[in-house]
């Protein structure tokens, strides 16, 4: 459940570089890569409550295997897909 939170977090400030409109799947294309780094940044170095802006490791470390688990999915439906 921690992980979705942090996708979604992740997701929302994705939202806030990329523009509203952005949909979920922005993430994973190339032309959006600079607003998703920029997004994965700002989640893993700023704390909203006090606005400090130090690194998170263990933040980061976690939505890095999140990503990576949501990529070899978005992969094997991919392959699935164009197999049947």
């Amino acid at each position: 459940m921690a992980n979705m939170r942090k996708l979604a977090r992740l997701y929302l400030q994705f939202r806030n570089v990329k523009g509203q409109d952005a949909a979920l799947s922005d993430m994973l294309r190339r032309e959006n890569f600079q607003q998703f780094q920029a997004a994965v940044r700002h989640v893993t170095t700023v704390d909203a409550e006090s606005g400090n802006t130090t690194v998170k490791p263990g933040v980061r470390a976690t939505l890095s295997l999140c990503n990576k688990q949501r990529l070899q999915i978005c992969k094997g439906r991919i392959f699935a897909a164009t197999q049947g």
